[in-house]
């Protein structure tokens, strides 16, 4: 009872019975409390004189000796609440027993090589399976219970896993989920019904499968997605039961075998789209035929000088100085005769609506060169045909550019998929207005063979798969295995070898959504856990969590 840090030990007003209602415990009095400097100390001691051997469970009343064991209880005002318990030993009296001396458990307060009280190790039960082992040892010190991460885990290890014996379930739904992706996979079952999750176990093989799926006898169907191992599996394990496959997973595979014959065939679909939108959309028509008018310059007395001295090799600037022409009657001469013999060859072209540029390079001008002289030559020849030439480009610009907008872009946009297995994707469910992007992607669509045939694809299965006549999906499977379409067969041959769990899909309201969503729990679960999602501890948390 010695002073701590300066503080003096104050006695607590309560009694011992007030303390007994606090802290519960039978067969144990309470002597009385201290308050000490940061936790309060309570001491007691047992009063029971008998106990059972916890080897041979005989009752002993063989008195051996006492000691003080110290225990962690829940906080009281917040302080840390640390009992001194005086318990006794005893002997066993059963001679063939291999236990000679024992310690007395008082009940609902003590357990064995615990140092920890009852509440507090339920206290830290309740906290843990909500929390990673880091978080919850942070917040069990606050509490006044001082626990290491290791021991978080080991706490939490010593629960039972659900269900202590095999469970009566009617349905069940079973999926894989993964440890590491791409690399470490496990599988789950839950009640399909109670949404109760029954088992966890390591690997999804069939083997694997069938030793978790044979206790459950007298299942009476389960739902599983398209894995080969887990049709197998319940066949060997439960040939009684009926196998549902899930709606959401064959509506998706088809889906993806859409895609891939869409990618496959994004050729075909491109020519389909061009040879449309070229019939709705001619290329604008030929530009008039040119009005080509003959330079007055050769008529003109100069001509025959200039064109001569040129011819010799003077320069435009020393037959002005020589001569005394005007500089632009010189240049007009050097041009025509320069591009003379070049005209029938740059008529041709001009006719057909080249742009200048063409015209330049048949001309011989360098790709830097000025066109300042040529571009004047062949408006004195051509009058308009620079304007012609730039409404020519400018239209057929806009022509090409609107037919890659209907044809590559739609087959490369990356909605396309979408908008072929679903008609009303792009449309306002309150308003019924569609989006531009929906008229336009529609109006590809309907033009386009391939993409039509996609789309009957996608909406026949899935009006097929959500009817209530299993007939149907016979005559689906035997229209789209002949399919020339080598995706679309696939598929529909796939559906022939599993169609009798296909036709339950239809027959039965059974999912595998409630294991989807316990899949997302289980996810959250594993990264709250920094790296220790062992295969118990995450069953364990699945079962008691009440949170996550």
């Amino acid at each position: 009872m010695s002073e701590e840090a300066g503080v003096k030990d104050t006695k607590l007003s309560l009694g011992g019975q007030a303390i007994a209602k606090l802290l519960g415990g039978k067969h144990v009095k309470y002597d009385g409390g201290l308050m000490r400097s940061g936790h309060v100390e309570i001491y007691g001691h047992s009063t029971d004189v008998h106990c059972r051997c916890p080897e041979c469970h005989r009752e002993s009343r063989s008195y051996h000796s006492s000691y003080i064991r110290t225990l962690r209880s829940l906080p009281l005002s917040g302080k840390p609440v640390i009992i001194r318990l005086s318990v006794r030993k005893y002997r066993c009296v059963n001679p063939s027993c291999p236990r000679r001396v024992f310690s007395g458990q008082v009940p609902e307060l003590t357990e064995a090589h615990s140092r920890r009280t009852v509440q507090a190790r339920e206290f830290l039960e309740r906290l843990l399976v909500e929390v990673s082992s880091v978080k919850g040892s942070y917040i069990a010190s606050l509490s006044g219970i001082p626990c290491s991460a290791s021991s978080c885990l080991r706490v939490l290890d010593r629960l039972p896993t659900f269900p202590a014996g095999v469970p009566s379930a009617r349905r069940l739904c079973i999926d894989d989920f993964a440890y590491r992706k791409g690399q470490d996979y496990g599988s789950i079952i839950i009640d399909a019904d109670s949404h109760r999750v029954l088992e966890l176990f390591e690997g999804r093989t069939k083997d694997a499968a069938v030793a978790a799926l044979e206790k459950y006898q007298g299942v009476e169907a389960v739902g599983r997605d398209r894995a080969n191992d887990y049709a197998k599996a319940l066949d060997l394990a439960l040939p009684g039961a009926e196998q549902v496959a899930d709606k959401f997973h064959l509506v998706k595979n088809c889906g993806e075998h859409m895609q891939e014959q869409l990618k496959a065939m994004s050729a075909t679909i491109i020519g389909e789209l061009e040879e449309s939108f070229s019939a709705e959309n001619p290329p604008p028509p030929a530009p008039p035929p040119l009005n080509e008018r003959v330079s007055d310059i050769r008529g003109r007395k100069y001509y025959g000088t200039i064109t001569e001295r040129l011819a010799m090799g003077m320069s435009e600037e020393q037959i002005h100085r020589r001569y005394h022409f005007r500089r632009e009657a010189i240049a007009r001469c050097a041009r025509d005769m320069r591009y003379a013999s070049l005209l029938p060859a740059i008529r041709d072209a001009a006719r057909e609506g080249a742009s200048v540029a063409t015209l330049r390079s048949i001309a011989g001008i360098p790709a830097g060169g000025r066109l300042k002289g040529f571009a004047r030559w062949l408006e004195d020849t051509f009058p308009g045909y620079g304007e012609r030439a730039r409404r020519l480009a400018r239209e057929m610009s806009e022509y090409w550019t609107e037919r890659k907008r209907m044809t590559s872009d739609i087959v490369g946009n990356r909605k396309l998929k979408l908008y072929v297995a679903n008609d009303q994707y792009g449309v306002n469910k309150k308003t019924g207005e569609c989006s531009k992007e929906h008229q336009t992607l529609n109006r590809a669509i309907q033009s386009s063979a391939t993409l039509s045939e996609l789309r009957r694809f996608v909406s026949s299965f899935r009006k097929t798969i959500n009817g209530n006549d299993p007939d149907k999906l016979d005559r689906w499977v035997i229209e789209y295995s002949a399919s020339h379409m080598k995706e679309l067969a696939s598929f529909a041959k796939g559906l022939k070898a599993d169609i009798a769990a296909v036709k339950n899909a239809i027959i039965y309201d059974l999912t595998n959504g409630p294991v989807e969503g316990m899949n997302n729990r289980l996810k959250a679960l594993k990264r709250s856990m920094y790296g220790r999602a062992g295969n118990r501890l995450l069953m364990i948390k699945m079962i008691h969590a009440k949170t996550g």
